[in-house]
C-alpha cells in the first residue's frame, strides 16, 4: 500500500513538472517572438574578408599572422564642399593614426552620392604627399600591389558600387598619421521649388537574398545576358559594439559648406543636424555642423529662393575642343489643375528587419496618406514582403470608404522582421496588371532600399513595366539613395526621401499632387542647327509636377539653340532654349562624362540592351573614363611614392573600425561586432515567416506570424495531454506488475 501511493506520488510530481516546463516552454517562445528576432545569418558575416566583399565607412589594418590585427581608429572626418548654382564641389578629408610599432596596409571604405564624379585623390602619410592617376582598374591594381610587394608607400582608389567606394593605403609606418582628401562633384537640381544636397555618411548593411534560377536570353547578333548577374560585388557588414556618445562618438564628423545659389533665399535649413550660418555679402552663406556628430545618418541641407519662377539654368565648359551643356528645366505647372484621372495604384509595403523602429512608424503614416488619398472611382491594393510576401487582396479592389477603412486597420498591426527580398513582391505587383488601359497604373514602393541584388531589380522593372509606374519613396536615416533613384528612373517615376516622421505629411502629400497631375510624357529634344550632338538620358523621363530633368550634352560646334516637345495630358507641350545665354562653369565636362557612364551602365538591364554586347559596353565605360579621368566601375585611381619605406623583412598587420548603426535601426536585428550568435531549433521555427507568397493572404500572416505562433502553442499542448496519458498508462502497468509479483509471493 505504501508503494503504491509513493508510486501514485512520483507519477503526479513527473507530470505536473512536464506540464509546468512546456507551458513555460511555450510562453518563453511566445515572449521572444514578440521581442523580435535577429536575422544575423543573412545580413553579416565574419570579419575575414576580402577588399571587394567590405562594406561602408571603415578601414582594416591586415596582417596574415595576427587575425585579430590592430585597432586604426578615425580621428575625424571632414567634408569641405562648395556649391555655386547647380554644381558642388566636395573636399572629403580623412584622417587615421597607426598607433601600433607595426607596419600596415589599411583598407577604407565609404559612401558617396550615386552621381558623384570622383577624379581626384591625394594621400599624405607622415611627410609624403601622393597624388593619384587615373588607370584602368585592372592595371590600378598590379601597380598597387607591386609597389605594396616591395614596400613603397602607395593608395588605391577602386569603385564597388556607383554610392561605394574603397581606398587601400600600403606600407603605414609605426606610429605615422594618414591623410587622404578625395574630391568629387555633382550636378544639383530643385524639386518643388525646393534645393536641397543629400551626403551619405553612413550605409547600412546590405540584404543579399538567395540567387534565383534565370533564363538566359539571346539577341539576333548571337550575344545572351543573365539577367540576375551584376557587375558588383556584395558587400559585408561588421558594425560597432556600442553606441555614439557624447564623449565617445563613432566615425566623428564636420562639415563645412559654402553656398553660393546664385539667387536670394527664403529659408536654409539642416533638417536632421544642427547647424550655424553665417551670411556673406551677394547671397553668399557659410554653413557649419554645429557640433562634431557621429555619422550615422545622411547629412541633408535644404534652400529656397525668394523667386518663385525661376525654371531653369544651363551651363557650359569647353573640354577636349568640344562644348559641353548641363540643362535644368523645371517645367511651368499647368493652370489646367481639374484633371480627374482614373487610376489603380498598388502600395508595397517593406516590413524587413531593417524597417523596424521609427522606420516602419514612417511608412505606415505615409501608407495610410496614401489610401486616404484615393477618390472612389481609384483602384487599389497593398502588397508586403520581407522575406516572402503578402497580398491584401487577390485583385485590387474599388477604393470605397469601408475597402479603405478595412486596410488602414490592417496595416495598423504591421510589425518588421526578416530580410529584404523584393525581387518576389515587386514581381508580383508587375505581373498582375490588368487590361484596362484607360486607368493610370501607378507602384508606390515604400522602403530603405538597403538591398545587395540592385540589377536583377532594375532588370525586373525594365522588363515587366509595362503601362505602369514606379515611384520610390526612401524611408529613414540612411536610405540606399542610388537605388531609390534608378528604381524611379527604370519606373519612369519618381523617388522622394522621408527621413524623420516630421517630415511625412509634406513628402508624402507633395508626391501625391506629382501623381495625381498629368505628367509630361513622349519627352523629345532636337537641335535644329546641329548634327553632331550627343546627349544623356537618351531617354528623356516623364516630368512630373513640380519636378525637374537634366539633360547632359556633348557637342563638337557650338549649339545655338534646341527644341523640348512633350505631351501634357492630351495636349501638345514645347519649350524653345537659346544655348547662347549659357553660363561657364567649371566640371560640366565630367558631369557629362558621368551622365553617360550611367546611362551606359543601365544597358545592362534595359529591356532594349540586346544592341549592344557587354564587352563593348565596358570598353565604352573605360574610354570615357579615362578620356575624361573620372573615376568608374572599370577605372581607378593610383597613386605610388617614388622610395621605398618598409624595409622588406618587415610585414604587413586585419581589423575593421567599425561603424554605427544608421539611426532609429534596431541593433537585436544585426550582428554586433565579429561573433555571429546563432538561433536554436525552436526559435528558428517560430521566426520563420510562414506566408507563402501566395495571392489573396491576409496581411497580418506576414506581419505578426500569430499562426506560426498558435500552431506552436496547440501542438505543445496536445503533445503534454499525449505525454500525460503515456505516464499515466505506463505507470498504472508497473503498479499493476509489482502488486502481482507481491500476491505471488506472499
Amino acid at each position: 500500500m505504501i508503494y503504491q501511493e509513493n508510486a501514485k506520488k512520483i507519477r503526479m510530481g513527473i507530470i505536473i513538472l512536464s506540464l509546468v516546463l512546456l507551458k513555460l516552454l511555450f510562453f518563453w517562445s511566445v515572449l521572444i517572438t514578440i521581442s523580435k528576432p535577429i536575422y544575423a545569418t543573412e545580413q553579416t558575416q565574419t570579419l575575414k574578408q576580402k577588399m571587394d566583399q567590405a562594406t561602408f565607412g571603415q578601414m582594416h589594418l591586415i596582417d596574415e599572422d595576427n587575425p585579430n590585427g590592430i585597432k586604426a581608429p578615425l580621428v575625424s572626418t571632414n567634408y569641405l564642399i562648395n556649391i555655386s548654382g547647380t554644381i558642388s564641389r566636395t573636399k572629403v578629408v580623412q584622417r587615421f593614426i597607426n598607433s601600433s610599432d607595426q607596419w600596415v596596409e589599411g583598407l577604407y571604405l565609404f559612401p558617396l552620392p550615386p552621381s558623384s564624379s570622383v577624379d581626384h585623390l591625394r594621400m599624405r602619410i607622415g611627410e609624403t604627399f601622393i597624388e593619384g592617376q587615373i588607370k584602368e582598374r585592372k592595371k590600378a591594381k598590379k601597380i598597387y600591389e607591386k609597389a605594396k610587394s616591395s614596400g613603397k608607400k602607395a593608395a588605391l582608389l577602386q569603385q564597388q558600387r556607383p554610392n561605394l567606394f574603397s581606398h587601400s593605403v600600403a606600407n603605414i609606418g609605426p606610429n605615422e598619421t594618414v591623410i587622404i582628401e578625395i574630391e568629387f562633384q555633382q550636378a544639383l537640381a530643385p524639386n518643388d521649388n525646393r534645393w536641397e544636397i543629400r551626403l551619405p555618411l553612413v550605409a547600412p548593411p546590405l540584404f543579399e537574398p538567395k540567387k534565383l534560377k534565370q533564363n538566359v536570353s539571346f539577341s539576333q547578333n548571337g550575344f545572351g545576358t543573365i539577367n540576375s548577374v551584376s557587375p558588383y560585388k556584395g558587400t559585408k557588414h561588421v558594425l560597432a559594439k556600442n553606441k555614439s556618445t557624447q564623449e565617445n562618438i563613432i566615425n566623428p564628423v564636420n562639415i563645412k559648406i559654402k553656398l553660393s545659389p546664385g539667387f536670394e533665399l527664403n529659408s536654409l535649413e539642416s533638417p536632421f543636424h544642427k547647424i550655424t550660418v553665417h551670411e556673406q555679402p551677394n547671397n553668399q552663406f557659410e554653413i557649419n555642423l554645429s557640433n562634431t556628430t557621429p555619422a550615422n545618418r545622411d547629412f541633408v541641407l535644404r534652400w529656397e529662393p525668394k523667386d518663385t519662377k525661376t525654371h531653369a539654368s544651363l551651363f557650359k565648359e569647353v573640354f577636349d575642343d568640344k562644348n559641353h551643356y548641363l540643362v535644368t528645366l523645371t517645367p511651368p505647372k499647368s493652370k489646367s489643375q481639374n484633371i480627374l484621372l482614373n487610376r489603380e495604384v498598388i502600395f508595397i509595403q517593406d516590413i524587413s528587419g531593417s524597417m523596424d523602429g521609427e522606420s516602419l512608424r514612417q511608412s505606415i503614416i505615409g501608407l495610410e496618406m496614401g489610401l486616404k488619398s484615393l477618390k472612389p472611382n481609384d483602384y487599389f491594393n497593398i502588397i508586403i514582403f520581407n522575406n516572402t510576401y503578402s497580398a491584401f487582396a487577390d485583385t485590387s479592389l474599388q477604393a470605397t470608404p469601408e475597402a479603405i477603412k478595412k486596410a488602414i486597420n490592417v496595416i495598423r498591426f504591421l510589425s518588421a522582421n526578416g530580410g529584404t527580398d523584393v525581387f518576389p513582391a515587386l514581381d508580383y505587383a508587375l505581373s498582375n496588371q490588368s487590361s484596362d488601359n484607360h486607368r493610370l497604373r501607378q507602384v508606390i514602393f515604400l522602403t530603405d532600399g538597403d538591398v545587395g541584388n540592385e540589377n536583377e531589380l532594375f532588370n525586373l522593372v525594365s522588363k515587366k513595366l509595362g503601362k505602369s509606374r514606379l515611384f520610390t519613396v526612401g524611408i529613414g536615416s540612411a536610405p540606399n539613395s542610388y537605388f531609390m533613384k534608378k528604381m524611379a528612373e527604370a519606373g519612369r517615376g519618381e523617388s522622394v526621401y522621408i527621413g524623420s516622421i516630421y517630415e511625412v505629411t509634406q513628402r508624402m502629400s507633395e508626391l501625391f499632387a506629382k501623381i495625381e497631375s498629368p505628367a509630361i510624357t513622349n519627352l523629345k529634344i532636337s537641335f535644329p542647327d546641329n548634327k553632331d550632338v550627343e546627349y544623356y538620358p537618351k531617354v528623356l523621363p516623364d516630368v512630373y509636377k513640380g519636378s525637374p530633368f537634366e539633360i547632359a550634352i556633348r557637342s563638337k560646334d557650338e549649339i545655338k539653340s534646341a527644341i523640348l516637345t512633350g505631351k501634357r495630358g492630351d495636349k501638345h507641350w514645347e519649350v524653345q532654349i537659346p544655348f547662347s545665354v549659357a553660363g561657364g562653369h567649371i566640371g560640366v565636362a565630367k558631369l557629362w562624362a558621368r551622365s553617360k557612364i550611367s546611362a551606359i551602365e543601365s544597358e545592362r538591364f534595359s529591356a532594349n540592351s540586346n544592341k549592344r554586347s557587354i564587352k563593348e559596353i565596358d570598353m565604352d565605360i573605360l574610354n570615357t573614363a579615362l578620356d575624361y579621368k573620372i573615376m568608374s566601375r572599370l577605372s581607378s585611381l593610383v597613386a605610388v611614392a617614388v622610395k621605398t619605406n618598409r624595409p622588406l623583412s618587415s610585414r604587413l598587420f586585419s581589423k575593421y573600425v567599425a561603424l554605427s548603426l544608421p539611426a532609429g535601426w534596431d541593433p537585436r536585428f544585426f550582428q554586433l561586432g565579429e561573433n555571429e550568435k546563432r538561433r536554436g531549433f525552436i526559435s528558428n521555427l517560430l521566426y520563420r515567416p510562414m506566408n507563402r507568397a501566395g495571392k489573396g493572404l491576409s496581411i497580418p500572416d506576414a506581419a505578426l506570424n500569430y499562426k506560426t505562433v498558435l500552431t506552436f502553442g496547440i501542438f505543445l499542448l496536445l503533445l503534454a495531454f499525449l505525454i500525460r496519458l503515456t505516464r499515466m498508462q505506463f505507470f498504472k502497468n508497473i503498479s499493476f506488475a509489482r502488486f502481482q509479483i507481491k500476491k505471488v509471493g506472499s
